[in-house]
């Protein structure tokens, strides 16, 4: 919604203000000559559908990443489920309860391994991605708050600016948010093993526990570069690098000056 706000406002701007001058919202070579009418409004419109385009596929991009992350969440919940249903087993009257409940905690631990991997395919793939938007986002947070600065609040660019603005923030505090909540339901997995009714279970299930909970305790995260896992520390981290850059920009600009 923020992106596509966004777009509304910054083609609206441009229709308001450049559109009636002639000017195209952004400088490009085209094979046919934009001073005519018709050469005009076709290289608008065209510029206009890939404006609207690069700024959905821009969301497609950031939200598939968030959907992989909440997926590994809702797998830790499911997983959780398990261990918990895992020592009722035991109220049941069937015969080879003991087999019964070696196999549902193979398959648990089966399960485990299955998210471990998931997380680290992840990984693998959005990881070189995610530290570019890392490196990109601070670099325009800082350029943005840098041109928000320098604009008039009675200015039309002022909103455009903000939105855009919120819009980057926005789009990197997902992910840390998310990387944040990986973390948490990972962790849990130790407290909820701890807290099931694992007094009532076989010696070796009891030792199976001891393995899954060792395990457990290294939680799993997303990580940027491979060197700096997504949370909210990582987003405070990214902040206060930009407001760094910015600084550096101010006084480089009043020292020109």
């Amino acid at each position: 919604m923020l992106s596509a706000v966004t777009t509304v406002m910054v083609t609206g701007a441009s229709f308001c203000t450049d559109a009636p001058r002639g000017i195209l919202p952004y400088k490009a070579w085209y094979p046919y000559s934009t001073l005519t009418p018709l050469g005009f409004w076709s290289a608008y419109l065209h510029q206009i559908i890939a404006h609207a385009y690069g700024a959905s596929t821009n969301a497609a991009c950031d939200t598939l990443v968030y959907g992989m992350i909440m997926q590994l969440c809702s797998q830790f919940a499911i997983l959780r489920h398990r261990f918990q249903l895992l020592p009722k087993l035991r109220g049941t009257i069937e015969k080879n309860i003991e087999q019964r409940e070696k196999n549902q905690l193979a398959k648990c631990v089966r399960h485990h391994l299955r998210i471990l991997h998931f997380a680290e395919q992840c990984n693998r793939i959005f990881d070189s991605l995610i530290c570019l938007q890392f490196l990109i986002s601070s670099t325009v947070l800082c350029v943005s708050v840098y041109r928000l600065v320098q604009i008039d609040l009675i200015s039309p660019d002022f909103p455009i600016v903000v939105m855009y603005l919120l819009c980057m923030l926005s789009q990197i505090f997902i992910l840390c948010v998310s990387g944040s909540h990986v973390m948490v339901e990972s962790h849990k997995m130790v407290h909820q093993i701890y807290c099931m009714e694992w007094t009532s279970l076989t010696l070796t299930s009891k030792k199976s526990l001891i393995f899954i909970i060792g395990n457990c305790l290294r939680p799993v995260s997303i990580t940027c570069g491979t060197i700096l896992p997504l949370s909210i520390n990582s987003f405070n981290q990214l902040i206060k690098f930009s407001y760094s850059i910015f600084n550096v920009l101010q006084r480089s600009s009043g020292v020109s000056r």
